[in-house]
């Protein structure tokens, strides 16, 4: 009988040599836990993917707005440039007529820039190389020249007007036309005074009146003589010539 009750009393020691000590046991996580990690990464998951679409929204709202309001300035600074083209064509157009009318009078300017130094010279030097005109070719001329479509003004274009421009048109030609003076009187005895041309040709001495072209001689070949009765002009005036006075020699 105390050999069985020694045997009873063994067993829990046996049992305890058995059993693990607590901390000696594995650690066994709740089930539950497991899925609350699992839930907070997908909502964590969710969250993310949420704001990132949020972001992309707003980026393309944002863009949107932006590319909407660089139509509306495309569309005005294409309407402007329109606007600006047609100007440029109109201004081009203006330009162009401008630029012809320009040539035109740099040209006009050119040409009367060689009239004023040619007559500036007629003026103010004398000839260099005298010629002397046929009959025929003085004639030509005086039918050319305009002198004598300039109208008779008493008060400010006069036959001394019409000699000294005669006289320097002649002077274009290289030629050698003097203006003369005669005082006298008609065969009526009323006063007389005129100024007319004279120019050595190679046929003589000619008279020209600048204001018909009309050109004579004397017979003699002479020049106008004072104190004696000369036929004088187209009508072949008689005038008693009491002074001849050579203004400018020939």
């Amino acid at each position: 009988m105390q050999k069985s009750v020694m045997n009873m009393e063994d067993k829990p020691t046996q049992l305890k040599r058995i059993l693990p000590e607590p901390w000696q046991q594995p650690t066994v996580q709740p089930p539950r836990r497991k899925m609350n990690r699992t839930i907070v990464s997908v909502i964590l998951i969710v969250a993310v993917a949420c704001s990132s679409l949020g972001m992309l929204g707003y980026f393309h709202w944002d863009l949107n707005n932006k590319y909407n309001r660089l139509q509306s300035s495309y569309s005005q600074l294409s309407a402007d440039y329109q606007s600006l083209q047609e100007n440029h064509r109109g201004l081009n157009a203006v330009y162009n007529n401008l630029n012809e009318r320009y040539e035109d009078l740099n040209e006009q300017y050119q040409d009367l820039f060689a009239d004023y130094d040619t007559l500036w010279h007629i003026f103010n030097e004398p000839i260099a190389n005298k010629e002397v005109p046929t009959i025929e070719e003085l004639q030509q001329w005086l039918s050319d020249d305009k002198t004598d479509e300039i109208q008779y003004d008493y008060s400010n274009f006069i036959c001394g007007d019409f000699s000294v421009m005669l006289s320097q048109h002649a002077k274009l030609e290289n030629w050698d036309m003097g203006i003369v003076l005669v005082y006298g009187y008609d065969e009526n005895y009323k006063s007389y005074s005129h100024a007319f041309n004279a120019i050595i040709t190679t046929e003589g001495l000619r008279y020209v009146e600048p204001q018909d072209d009309y050109f004579w001689r004397f017979s003699d070949g002479l020049p106008i003589l004072e104190n004696r009765w000369n036929a004088i002009g187209r009508d072949r005036t008689n005038i008693y010539v009491e002074e001849y006075i050579e203004i400018l020699s020939f």
